[in-house]
């Protein structure tokens, strides 16, 4: 049998090493020693993973070349995935296997073999999602255009009114139906459940698996396989998900690209987004950026018109929003007293209007009820007698106690004037409740 030799690339930390190395697989592996598969060699005195990323089109010294130990396992990654390693770790300045392994399912072998063993299932094929996108210009187009070969990037600022996570769930499902594969990122678990349970109202629980650190390592591989065999057309997750081997893909998505969430912590810091922006242009899959805000770095797609700009009439956006009435230097001239209430008088007639309508939301920036408590006669801080901290009061009639180590003062006299009667400086949360329900009762 002809020798074969293979290029592989090896769990190394060094970048000088950062390359593919040429070994020779010996006659009883060659059935399995397939391009992408997890193999075992000898590197630098000591036996390595590393990955079969291709065939070796020349050998200089065939008599020094190693033979590989050992195949662990059915090819792990695709030559597109390979390429996306490759141009991650170009533009993050880091080394293709620690994409790689961010990129690859630690290996689970009974998961592994168990579910090889099994025969293919067919993958369901979901019903459209009549979701109505006809208010934002231009987003009709982006279903109409699976099809084609041309990839259309947009970014999408939704409307109050509209849920990001039915917009997205929407984007999946139609491209599934439509025969593709699709990816939907999402910044962390309470969206992922968000969008599991709407996937799983319209027809789509057996259309799609999941690919984020809460799965267990079993479960995590078996999704990665069922990827690879072509059983799933969606796959929903966390940051690592953008690396998933989907099959036909045609469509990745990402919600709320801005959340912190979607960086990776670890070299070669990578952003979820930007792996997203790579794969679209070297795949040429659609790609659409969906959040109520516009980040900096999508709005510079669109300003680049790299991105197609989804948005809908302002009017819109205007009617289905809140409505927000700060106070001006005109109120404050009409009200004196508006510079020193706790509510001014435009906040108050905003919340008696408010209240006709419905619910109305206050936000106070502090919790508790009385903070920071002064000296009534000469406005003096009062401080702990054991740690210096400021003083608080949990309800009116309580004693009052120090806000970092918890003991109480109550035998509390002012430094300076002696006086024991105490006023409040900061008023939190609880406080403010308890205006409002005098100022609104019922």
């Amino acid at each position: 049998m002809t020798p074969k030799y293979v290029d592989v690339y090896v769990d190394s930390p060094h970048p000088h090493l950062d390359r593919a190395f040429t070994y020779f697989v010996p006659d009883e592996l060659l059935p399995i020693a397939d391009i992408g598969a997890r193999v075992r060699v000898k590197f630098a005195g000591r036996k390595v993973e590393g990955f079969i990323v291709g065939v070796a089109t020349t050998v200089e010294r065939p008599d020094k070349v190693l033979p590989i130990a050992e195949v662990l396992g059915p090819a792990v990654i695709t030559p597109a995935q390979f390429e996306l390693a490759q141009a991650v770790a170009a533009r993050y300045v880091g080394t293709v296997f620690s994409v790689l392994a961010a990129m690859v399912p630690k290996r689970q072998v009974r998961a592994e073999q168990k579910y090889l063993a099994e025969l293919p299932t067919p993958h369901h094929v979901p019903k459209t999602f009549p979701f109505d996108v006809s208010e934002y210009f231009g987003f009709s187009d982006f279903f109409k255009k699976l099809g084609r070969t041309e990839p259309m990037r947009g970014a999408v600022a939704v409307m109050p009114k509209h849920s990001p996570h039915e917009m997205l769930a929407a984007t999946l499902i139609n491209t599934a139906a439509a025969g593709y594969g699709a990816i939907g990122l999402v910044p962390d678990y309470r969206d992922l459940e968000i969008l599991r349970h709407i996937l799983n109202l319209n027809d789509a629980a057996d259309t799609y698996v999941e690919l984020h650190a809460s799965l267990s390592p079993v479960t995590r591989y078996t999704n990665y396989l069922k990827l690879l065999r072509d059983e799933k057309r969606i796959v929903i997750g966390t940051r690592n998900a953008v690396f998933a081997p989907v099959a036909n893909l045609k469509t990745i998505a990402i919600l709320d690209d801005a959340d912190d969430s979607f960086a990776e912590a670890q070299s070669p810091y990578w952003h979820a987004r930007e792996v997203a922006a790579l794969r679209s242009q070297a795949e040429a899959t659609h790609l659409l950026a969906i959040s109520h805000f516009r980040s900096v770095e999508v709005q510079q797609w669109v300003q680049t018109n790299w991105a197609k700009d989804l948005l809908a009439d302002r009017t819109l956006y205007r009617k289905s929003g809140p409505i927000v009435r700060g106070t001006s230097e005109q109120d404050v001239a009409r009200d004196p007293l508006a510079r020193h209430a706790r509510i001014p008088g435009v906040a108050f007639n905003a919340l008696k209007q408010g209240l006709q309508k419905g619910p109305v939301l206050i936000s106070v920036p502090r919790r508790g009820y009385q903070l920071h408590l002064q000296c009534q006669d000469c406005r003096t801080v009062a401080h702990c007698g054991a740690c210096g901290g400021g003083l608080q009061r949990q309800t009116p009639s309580t004693i009052p106690s120090c806000m970092w180590c918890g003991l109480r003062a109550a035998d509390w006299k002012c430094d300076r004037c002696n006086s024991t009667k105490l006023r409040t400086a900061v008023v939190g949360a609880a406080r403010t409740a308890e205006e409002i329900g005098r100022a609104f009762p019922g």
